[in-house]
């Protein structure tokens, strides 16, 4: 019997591979079996976009304002799991930040994402040629938006253009910030020319203006003033933006998302299903007590939350607004925290009322008021 065994697993070793059967899972999807209609696309461009909540939701204030001197924390004793964020605050980085590592991946799967649709999208068949050049546009879009960010806190990085299908492909060499701003600006100038323009777009996704602004952006990071100036001035000829908001606080009234003078926002939904945002909460004096954080948000089932808050204004950024700017009461508010028993401020503007504690419906904006961009260029 023994030997009949060895017999057979003799006879398998030799044959090659070549000769076994492969077939597809019938449970698991694959970049074969999902990607076979349009339909598959639009998901798979939904998809894109995901990671985008957690990274502005989680990382991009901490690595952005957190780092500058616009806002700080306000540090609790009793509580030293948050010490990330501070980390960063405080020039200390490690390779172990998990905030530094929120960024980083999130800003890669959002690139693995669009590159698997950028691979395969014009292997399939449309019957509307503008519906595969939006998706394309899209996804080319994202793809640019991520390195940018990427590129601007990292230097440089990997540059991964097609789906990782082997062990080697993940562990791309770093390439130059000058390949990865090539990079940048030839996938948006490609998404400008396959997007819609805003009114003709669904509200939420990218547009030709979303494109030309990012490249705007772009140009003035690299100091190439004048272009940053005709593509920017394209945006405002566009037409497809305005002023018409009464006060600065609309801009960031949920009610008022992706309005007129929006370019590109990232997304939430407050509710269940884990779209939501929470910007007030991490913004907000900490410790603090349920009866405090009720008073500045309203919620009825309100709890106390004791870690510490982030993105506190600093000193510096209240006195630089001038006497009478609007901005400063829509963006700063005080409470008096009983922890310290000190006068506090708070960023206020994503304090808009919502239902249940830690959930809210704010969006993030990247893009808003063209004109800020074009400005910024003259004063050069």
């Amino acid at each position: 019997m023994k030997t009949k065994i060895l017999y057979i697993v003799l006879a398998f070793s030799m044959v090659g591979c070549s000769d076994f059967l492969e077939i597809d899972s019938e449970t698991d999807l694959s970049n074969s079996t999902f990607f076979q209609t349009p339909e598959d696309y639009v998901k798979a461009v939904n998809g894109v976009y995901a990671p985008l909540r957690e990274s502005y939701n989680k990382s991009a204030y901490v690595m952005g304002e957190l780092r500058s001197d616009n806002s700080y924390y306000d540090y609790n004793s009793e509580n030293r799991g948050q010490n990330p964020p501070e980390f960063i605050a405080d020039f200390l980085e490690t390779s172990t930040n998990v905030n530094i590592q929120a960024k980083w991946d999130n800003d890669f799967y959002v690139i693995s994402r669009a590159n698997k649709v950028l691979a395969s999208i014009d292997d399939v068949e449309f019957d509307d040629s503008s519906l595969k050049d939006n998706l394309k546009g899209q996804a080319l879009f994202l793809r640019a938006l991520s390195y940018f960010d990427l590129v601007q806190y990292f230097g440089d990085v990997p540059l991964h253009l097609d789906p990782v299908t082997t062990l080697e492909g993940t562990a791309l060499p770093l390439s130059t910030t000058e390949v990865i701003y090539k990079q940048i600006m030839d996938d948006v100038k490609l998404a400008e020319t396959l997007l819609p323009n805003k009114t003709n777009q669904e509200p939420g996704r990218a547009t030709s203006g979303s494109a030309k602004t990012l490249l705007g952006n772009v140009y003035m990071v690299l100091k190439m003033y004048s272009q940053a100036a005709t593509v920017l001035q394209e945006v405002v000829d566009s037409k497809q933006y305005s002023l018409i908001l009464t006060s600065y606080a609309d801009v960031f009234d949920p009610s008022n998302k992706n309005n007129s003078e929006s370019i590109f926002e990232v997304q939430y939904l407050e509710g269940s299903a884990g779209y939501n945002s929470n910007f007030i909460y991490q913004f907000m004096p900490q410790p603090i007590t349920a009866e405090e954080v009720a008073q500045i948000t309203g919620v009825s089932n309100a709890q106390s939350i004791g870690v510490e808050g982030f993105n506190l204004p600093t000193p510096d950024l209240i006195a630089s607004y001038e006497a009478g700017d609007l901005r400063k009461d829509a963006t700063i508010n005080y409470i008096n925290i009983s922890a310290t028993g000190m006068l506090t401020p708070y960023v206020a503007k994503y304090n808009h009322a919502h239902s249940q504690f830690n959930n809210t419906n704010d969006n993030w904006y990247l893009f808003i008021d063209i004109l800020k961009y074009y400005f910024l260029w003259l004063k050069h």
